[in-house]
């Protein structure tokens, strides 16, 4: 499931002004592995300076809090109602 990518894209805009973001993928969808989310362009120097910074809230986002869907998955063929 994506999350951050948001905020990563924001990321890498305020930093690199310069750059071009291009998000294929919303905050919330599940993905395969291997799915391409977007596309960043822009000078490497800058790209390469703040890209740590911005995969680490994809990387920490989706386990900082259980989704809706999950929580529903989890108690789904129980009496518990969400």
């Amino acid at each position: 499931m994506v999350a951050g990518i948001d905020v990563a894209a924001q990321v890498f805009r305020r930093r690199v002004p310069q750059c071009r973001v291009e998000l294929r993928v919303k905050d919330g969808e599940r993905v395969n592995a291997g799915t391409a989310m977007g596309r960043i362009e822009g000078p490497a120097r800058g790209l390469l300076a703040v890209e740590r910074t911005a995969l680490n809230f994809c990387s920490t986002f989706p386990e900082s809090r259980p989704s809706p869907r999950s929580t529903v998955e989890r108690v789904a063929g129980t009496r518990a109602r969400c």
